[in-house]
């Protein structure tokens, strides 16, 4: 069955071996509540998988410090055992305080570098330098993607950003199920009109 993490809580890193980790990562201050939809399509192709989601449902109480962290140690975890998912939707409200999806674009930039370095071979991974274990799609409109999708072609020769969320979603699948060899069909199959 697939479970669902907020923060503060984590994944049994002891059963990740067995079960890939889903983190989504993308905007959540002034976007729409795409890790809903996002949830509802993974956890019926990825029955054994543990989505990692920081966009709680309600408000979370605890201090900025703490959200970091817990952000941090399951992006890691992700890139580790399963896979990054960045999903960059459309604003659906203005903050002149704050520059949209400032925090993403922070990490996106931040884990295209880690997965070219190979900065995982020091803890053991078995995977070369490959952005596999990274899927982004960026909704048209998105500001600045034209230089986002540019920058993102450098990682790997054929790399291909998604457009829609159900196409990420759909890589994700494909991704989870090329590293963990489950049942590849099961992405064809799925009827994302049921969300």
């Amino acid at each position: 069955m697939t479970r669902i993490h907020y923060p503060p809580d984590k994944p049994p890193y002891e059963e990740c071996i067995i079960r890939p980790t889903i983190f989504l990562a993308g905007p959540i201050k002034n976007a729409p509540d795409w890790q809903a939809e996002a949830i509802n399509a993974l956890h019926f192709a990825l029955p054994e998988a543990d989505i990692v989601s920081p966009r709680t449902p309600g408000k979370w109480h605890g201090k900025y410090n703490a959200q970091v962290e817990w952000e941090t140690s399951e992006l890691w975890h992700a890139a580790m055992h399963g896979v990054i998912m960045f999903w960059l939707a459309n604003s659906i409200s203005e903050n002149p305080a704050r520059c949209y999806a400032q925090t993403t674009r922070f990490e996106l930039g931040e884990w295209m570098t880690k997965l070219l370095s190979g900065w995982y071979s020091e803890f053991g991974n078995q995977f070369d330098k490959s952005p596999s274990q990274l899927v982004i799609g960026i909704e048209p409109g998105f500001s600045n993607e034209k230089y986002i999708r540019a920058r993102a072609r450098t990682m790997e020769p054929g790399y291909v950003i998604q457009s829609t969320l159900e196409d990420t979603c759909r890589q994700v699948i494909k991704v989870a199920r090329d590293r963990y060899g489950t049942d590849k069909e099961m992405v064809e199959r799925i009827n994302y009109n049921d969300w």
